[in-house]
């Protein structure tokens, strides 16, 4: 009775889990970071959940603005197309706007 107690005094307490942004490589929490992911359809979502996914933080540096491509393509194991990067990029931006 113990040991289950304790189990949920530990889950009721659980802190966010910790990512890292697929650009500078920052780990931070996950409520921090915009989740970037490609459905079992192949569609990339931005803000979905399930299928395979990559993290962005919110900083505005120079490498969040030029290897966006090629770190989601690298996260996602799988081309992007320009078209979805651009929407990506809209997405980020208003994101980080707030």
């Amino acid at each position: 009775m113990v040991k289950r107690l304790q189990q949920r005094a530990r889950h009721s307490t659980r802190t966010p889990s910790e990512r890292t942004c697929a650009l500078c490589k920052w780990r931070g929490d996950s409520r921090l970071m915009l989740r970037i992911s490609r459905q079992p359809s192949g569609e990339v979502v931005v803000g979905g959940v399930g299928g395979r996914g990559v993290w962005i933080c919110a900083a505005r540096d120079a490498a969040h603005e030029t290897d966006l491509r090629a770190a989601v393509s690298r996260g996602l194991r799988g081309e992007v197309k320009r078209e979805e990067v651009d929407v990506i990029e809209q997405v980020r931006r208003a994101w980080v706007a707030k």
